[in-house]
């Protein structure tokens, strides 16, 4: 097994944004890791990384903020019941959260 990294921008946030991966093996056969529900309301010009891809215990949420915050990140499993609520204070520019427990 090679450990491969990924990375995409999402330019284009709403108030609320939900986010999952998909990881797709070379024979077609394809799984999706639990949804990730963000709350970008305040947040300017906001960038989310998610990662790693394919996260054994811990995932991070990477996200810049241009002012002192309060945040909620709820982790949605794939039919939509929350697995997870975690609520932090963002600091002035980049802030990294981890979500430990994730099996994505």
């Amino acid at each position: 097994m090679t450990l491969k990294k990924y990375t995409t921008t999402d330019v284009q946030l709403n108030t609320v944004n939900y986010f999952r991966l998909k990881q797709m093996d070379i024979n077609g056969i394809y799984v999706y890791s639990k949804v990730i529900r963000m709350n970008a309301e305040g947040i300017v010009n906001a960038a989310i990384k998610i990662f790693p891809n394919l996260a054994v215990a811990i995932a991070t949420v990477s996200t810049m903020s241009t002012s002192n915050q309060a945040v909620k990140i709820k982790e949605y499993n794939n039919i939509g019941i929350v697995m997870k609520k975690l609520a932090r204070q963002l600091i002035i520019g980049t802030n990294n959260i981890d979500i430990p427990g994730v099996n994505m």
